[in-house]
């Protein structure tokens, strides 16, 4: 058996390693040994550098939180793929040649492989020439075709012959086979067809037919659509997330605090001035926590909103005496 490498990239050499183990010899061109080592270098660094990647997204991956799925799933597979690269030792061929190629005959003589295969056997003759009938008269080609055809023959089984262009096929030339064939005719009759019943059954030219012209969709349309779609899909919490993230944001806001911190901070906070205002908040975003019913829900924004009012007088009452 044989291994041969048809060009140096490393999805062809890279298992050349496990070959020379087992005693298989590989066969490749003379400048597969000279590319081994100069070209694939860039796409296979030094183990020092490789293990310095490895030890890095490792490191990364000890380090991803345990709910970023996406970033640890990458980095999983990069270290897979880096102990791959670590595994690869650069290994040249053991059969090369120069330049030009490699003759599978040479004037009357060719060369010709056998294999088994379940019960035939698989035959590649490097020329045609053995079997053309100018040919077969010379040397020993004729018994050599014969010897070729005797088992199967006797055998009772069929012999086939992998040489297209010598054999019965149907021409490449795609308007004979449309006219001189039933599928082709019948592929032509079904376009014909198809034409015509576009050119009966369509709208006659004319004057271009002018655009309905439709008003704007007001804002509130365009509300009423997605609280349509909330709705039907019954994931209400979208709704009332955006409003508990308002809510916070605003009072934050209010106190001089980053919306971002715990909401009892900003609770308390508020309390220090207006204790039943943060009592009203903390119960309001205690109600957009949990799901609610559409009227709840309805009721729990206006009590919001009011409330969102009543600290925006607030802080304008206590804003104007500075200001004058």
């Amino acid at each position: 058996r044989f291994a041969v490498n048809t060009h140096y990239h490393l999805d062809h050499t890279g298992g050349n390693q496990v070959f020379v183990a087992r005693g298989v010899p590989i066969v490749a061109h003379d400048n597969v040994v000279q590319w081994q080592t100069t070209k694939n270098r860039r796409f296979l660094p030094a183990p020092e550098e490789l293990k310095k990647r490895r030890d890095d997204a490792t490191k990364q991956l000890a380090e991803a939180p345990a709910d970023a799925a996406d970033k640890r799933t990458q980095l999983e597979r990069q270290i897979r793929r880096l102990d791959a690269m670590q595994a690869i030792q650069l290994t040249n061929p053991t059969l090369t040649f120069g330049s030009g190629h490699v003759p599978l005959s040479a004037g009357t003589s060719s060369f010709a492989a056998f294999a088994r295969e379940g019960r035939g056997t698989v035959v590649a003759i490097g020329s045609v020439g053995p079997f053309l009938t100018g040919s077969l008269g010379d040397a020993d080609n004729g018994r050599f075709a014969l010897a070729l055809a005797a088992e199967a023959i006797a055998g009772g089984r069929a012999v086939a012959f992998d040489e297209y262009h010598h054999g019965i096929h149907p021409t490449g030339d795609v308007f004979i086979l449309l006219e001189r064939t039933w599928p082709g005719r019948a592929l032509v009759f079904a376009m014909v067809s198809v034409f015509a019943y576009l050119v009966l059954s369509g709208r006659r030219l004319g004057p271009p037919v002018p655009l309905e012209v439709r008003a704007a969709r007001s804002s509130l349309e365009y509300v009423r659509g997605f609280a349509g779609l909330v709705r039907r899909s019954g994931h209400g919490e979208i709704a009332r997330r955006r409003l508990r993230r308002e809510l916070r944001a605003r009072l934050a806001r209010r106190v001089g605090l980053d919306a971002d911190m715990p909401f009892e901070r900003i609770a308390s906070a508020l309390g220090a001035n207006d204790p039943g205002a943060a009592a009203r908040a903390t119960a309001l975003d205690g109600a957009l926590a949990r799901p609610l019913r559409e009227s709840a829900l309805i009721r729990t924004v206006r009590e919001m909103d009011a409330l969102l009012s009543d600290e925006a007088s607030g802080s304008e009452g206590a804003q104007s005496p500075r200001r004058s």
